[in-house]
């Protein structure tokens, strides 16, 4: 029981990292969107 666990956790480990480097990829590509968001960010930490 234990290791099924431990691959279930594996694979959402593993999810989770792939869509972290989705986003990634999506900023890289799309950087006015990227800058948009850092703008509106900027302005709400300010």
């Amino acid at each position: 029981m234990a290791m099924a666990q431990h691959i279930t956790h594996l694979l959402q480990d593993r999810q989770r990292w792939h869509t972290l480097a989705d986003n990634a990829a999506y900023y890289r590509d799309h950087p006015q969107v990227a800058m948009r968001i850092a703008a509106i960010y900027s302005q709400s930490s300010s």
